[in-house]
């Protein structure tokens, strides 16, 4: 059984966590912004200790340039998946690591 389970864990990808952050109010987009770029530092934090990868909330495109760059300064690896009006961005560890 054990060993069942390290060949599925070798070539499944591992899941996607959603990561866990108190609704942003109607402030404005600015507000918006800085709250999508606390989310991802959040998931950056969980990532870089070992979390699996974290799906972050849906954000606009300029948004999501911003979370991009934000895990590439720390050194790990972001993708945006989905379709508009629900595509997020994806931060999880660079296999090279």
């Amino acid at each position: 059984m054990a060993q069942m389970e390290n060949v599925l864990t070798s070539i499944l990808p591992p899941p996607v966590r959603p990561v866990s952050v108190p609704e942003v109010t109607e402030t404005g987009a600015r507000d918006g912004a800085l709250y999508a770029l606390e989310e991802a530092e959040q998931a950056i934090v969980l990532v870089m200790d070992g979390a699996p990868p974290i799906a972050l909330n849906p954000q606009e495109s300029h948004v999501r340039k911003m979370q991009h760059l934000l895990a590439d300064r720390y050194n790990l690896g972001s993708r945006s998946k989905g379709r508009e009006p629900n595509r997020h961005v994806e931060i999880y560890r660079n296999s090279a690591r």
